[in-house]
């Protein structure tokens, strides 16, 4: 589903149910990643909490139905069906599994169809390492991404949720805080900073 980006162009990723952007012509956006309603990294908040704390939030998103019954964020199925009709611009879910994944890589994928439709169930990546992925931005809800790629082609725009709006972000890190703010703008910056470093 990803791509080398082209010149001009611009990746991006989104959280709630990941989203990206993918290439085409300049000047462009090429990607736009956002995140699968909200991934979910609690296991890594909690596991000094209270003793047991940790292992029963992993067995509640291991459950049947866990993923399917999320509901979106509000405004994200709005803004992302909106972005994928923009012109020059490719918009992408890139997800990540759950480690135990019997029921998740399913269920995200019937998330998809019911809430954004049939078609965008070829717009999905589903991956373990986001760093891998190419694009221009990556919109997304956990503001520690890291893997493989120690530099991403991507910027990290931070979605802001409940487990991240106290954190201090060190510039030039973006935040977006709700899809319902101007998440056009971040797009149309990215396209025009990449039109004017010539890419």
């Amino acid at each position: 589903m990803g791509g080398a980006c082209n010149k001009g162009g611009v990746n991006s990723f989104i959280p709630t149910k990941q989203w990206l952007v993918k290439d085409s012509p300049p000047p462009m956006l090429h990607r736009i990643i956002t995140p699968f309603a909200s991934d979910l990294w609690v296991s890594e908040q909690y596991e000094n909490r209270k003793p047991g704390l940790r292992e029963k939030a992993i067995s509640i998103w291991e459950a049947k139905d866990f993923f399917l019954d999320l509901d979106p964020i509000e405004g994200a199925v709005e803004a992302v069906k909106e972005m994928a009709r923009l012109s020059n611009t490719d918009v992408f879910i890139c997800t990540s599994p759950i480690k135990r994944y019997e029921y998740c890589p399913y269920e995200k994928y019937a998330w998809v169809e019911k809430h954004l439709g049939h078609e965008f169930l070829e717009q999905i990546v589903l991956t373990r390492d986001k760093t891998v992925v190419s694009a221009d931005l990556l919109i997304d809800d956990r503001p520690d991404i890291t893997g493989a790629e120690l530099n991403p082609t991507w910027e990290h725009i931070l979605f802001t949720a409940c487990h991240n709006k106290q954190l201090l972000l060190p510039l030039p890190t973006r935040r977006l805080p709700s899809w319902n703010h101007d998440w056009k703008g971040i797009l149309e910056r990215k396209r025009s900073e990449l039109n004017s470093s010539g890419q």
